[in-house]
């Protein structure tokens, strides 16, 4: 899962402090070039499960603390062991982050400079907007403040706007930042953990919005983070909340829908005096997803199971729904001629994602298995894409009949996953592949054409093994429009591994 978030808008800030957090919901290693990177030991890990199950003992949240009840100044984290920290240099070579199934990490940009006022002076000096009058009346403000000078607040505020403005709309026609100022810092991971523990309750960030996202994506987003060119920190341009966009956008550039507009300039002067972020950030609404506020990763114990990985639907559960034996096989193919619009999932319709993969090396198959929902008398599989759906009523392949059923013909007019189903020979074998990597084996036992009403037939040629696994798929496409058959492969389980 992937979320984004900022903190709110408060009086010197239009938007500030944006972040990304990536919750594995499997083992998981990452490649990243960072800066700064700290996770909590153990005992920051007792100490939070403390809390859990005795709030009453604690004033406020742990993970809020900031240097009081716990006594957690910057020199005693280390000698308090609540966290291992590591720094190395912007634009480092990658290294290898893991995290276990339901950990999260979050990703930003920070600057660890204590001399911004003189950073971004020298900056703007040796930038090639150094002449404009707004630059030049920023400059003489900046150095009123380094000689400890009164400065005019509203020349200073005006002409940081106006110069901030004008870097930005340089940068959006010519692609170059007339004034990096890059600064020591870059890519920060806060590991299991928000960074509430280690900075101000003003870094909290309330506002976000979450999205599941695919194998692809994830490609894509550790693209990001293993580029050493990502991991930076600018005095203008490159700061926290410019860098949690681009991760977002580019983690997300299949699916536009969920990207973000956005245009982040930010200049850290002085926390008491001109500090300013010139942000917009715009969200579609309407998106399918998870948002809100008061938001940050709550820390999982490493051994705990995936909190947003739902089981498959296990038969021996009370709330089990049998399977509808009087509803036609469902229709699983697009037309091949042509592109067919697929209208938005609704989300009371969302598949969940099973530990669970169906793997035929005889076909090249190797596709993650989905709890397909049954509505109005049919099971709804219009949105499975490269995915395969076990069927609502079925069993939890291996442990009774389990139909599972995905397309021939994507609406795109592409392959799906079970386009040569058809192709299966007896004795074939069909592998699916459990949460803890076990391998149940079957073979095929048949290969039938069945009709689109065929669902009493397959209930019958099932009968032969009381765990058949059926898969089935579209076939014979009509004139008149949809598929007058369906491809079923049977077959019954022999073995583990």
């Amino acid at each position: 899962k992937l979320t984004i978030h900022a903190r709110p808008i408060v009086k010197t800030e239009l938007i500030a402090h944006g972040a990304i957090t990536l919750t594995a919901y499997e083992d998981l290693d990452l490649d990243i070039s960072f800066y700064h990177y700290y996770k909590p030991t153990e005992k920051f890990v007792s100490l939070m499960e403390d809390y859990e199950k005795h709030p009453e003992k604690y004033s406020s949240d742990p993970a809020l603390y900031n240097n009081d009840e716990l006594g957690l100044g910057s020199t005693e984290v280390r000698e308090k062991n609540y966290f291992e920290d590591k720094f190395n240099d912007s634009k480092s070579a990658p290294e290898k982050v893991s995290l276990k199934c339901g950990e999260s990490l979050t990703l930003s940009d920070y600057g660890y400079g204590f001399s911004n006022i003189r950073n971004i002076l020298n900056a703007l000096e040796n930038s090639s907007i150094s002449s404009s009058e707004n630059a030049q009346k920023l400059i003489a403000q900046l150095k009123l403040y380094l000689a400890g000078e009164e400065i005019d607040g509203t020349t200073a505020f005006d002409s940081l706007f106006a110069t901030i403005v004008e870097i930005y709309t340089i940068t959006r026609r010519t692609g170059v930042n007339p004034a990096d100022g890059q600064d020591i810092g870059g890519m920060d991971i806060n590991r299991e953990a928000y960074n509430q523990f280690r900075r101000n309750d003003s870094q909290l960030p309330n506002n976000y919005y979450s999205v599941e996202i695919t194998k692809d994506e994830l490609a894509y987003l550790q693209s990001y983070t293993s580029d050493p060119a990502n991991n930076y920190y600018s005095l203008f341009v490159k700061n926290c909340a410019s860098s949690a966009v681009e991760m977002w956008n580019v983690t997300l550039k299949d699916r536009p829908e969920l990207h973000l507009t956005a245009n982040y300039t930010g200049i850290g002067i002085d926390p008491e005096s001109l500090y300013f972020e010139l942000g917009l950030m715009r969200l579609k609404t309407g998106l399918d997803g998870e948002a809100g506020t008061n938001f940050y990763p709550r820390l999982v114990a490493s051994n705990s199971n995936c909190p947003s990985r739902p089981e498959p639907i296990d038969p021996e559960k009370p709330d089990f729904i049998p399977l509808c034996t009087d509803c036609l096989l469902p229709a699983t193919g697009f037309s091949a001629s042509y592109r067919t619009a697929l209208s938005a999932q609704p989300k009371n319709l969302k598949y969940t994602l099973t530990p669970l993969r169906i793997q035929i090396p005889t076909i090249d198959l190797d596709t993650e298995l989905v709890n397909v929902p049954l509505a109005d008398n049919a099971w709804q599989v219009e949105w499975l894409g490269e995915q395969a759906g076990l069927l609502s009523g079925s069993a939890v392949p291996g442990k009774g009949l389990s139909i599972v059923a995905a397309h021939n013909t994507l609406n795109d007019t592409s392959f799906g996953p079970f386009a040569l189903l058809s192709t299966l020979e007896i004795n074939d074998s069909i592998f699916v592949n459990g949460e803890d990597n076990r391998l149940t084996i079957f073979r095929v036992y048949a290969n039938e054409l069945l009709d689109a009403d065929g669902m009493e037939e397959l209930l019958s040629i099932a009968e032969t093994d009381d765990h058949t696994l059926a898969l089935l798929t579209c076939e014979n496409e009509s004139i008149s429009g949809g598929y007058l058959n369906r491809r079923v492969i049977f077959a019954k389980p022999v073995g583990e591994l």
